[in-house]
């Protein structure tokens, strides 16, 4: 499947969300890991580690896409981290320049989410 996205002075760029999950999954030891400001307060309020969010990015699963996000379309990771606690995680990637962009982490809610945390209840 093959998704496009603007961003604010760049042209049309096809994004394969199969990439990003490979990205994410096998081929990220040559991308940079960015936190965004947001993500750095939301982790240190929540107590979530940077390794908490690299080892759900490496192993969780893919579980939304933010195909309209700007300037990256981004996803919503879930896993648990390395204290079995459940974590979702909403990064972007951006290919041009080699980064994994954390856009924020956090414990999701038992009443807001299935027994496995991911789907969303209604």
């Amino acid at each position: 499947m093959k998704y496009y996205s603007t961003a604010p002075n760049q042209k049309v760029k096809e994004i394969n969300m199969k990439s990003i999950k490979d990205i994410l999954h096998k081929d990220n030891s040559e991308y940079n890991m960015q936190y965004r400001l947001h993500a750095s307060r939301r982790m240190f309020n929540r107590g979530i580690s940077p390794d908490d969010v690299e080892f759900v990015l490496n192993s969780g699963v893919l579980i939304e896409e933010y195909l309209d996000d700007v300037p990256f379309p981004s996803v919503l990771v879930s896993g648990v981290g390395k204290n079995n606690a459940p974590l979702h995680i909403v990064a972007a990637i951006n290919e041009e320049e080699k980064t994994i962009i954390v856009i924020t982490a956090y414990r999701p809610a038992t009443e807001k989410w299935t027994d496995n945390y991911s789907r969303r209840l209604r």
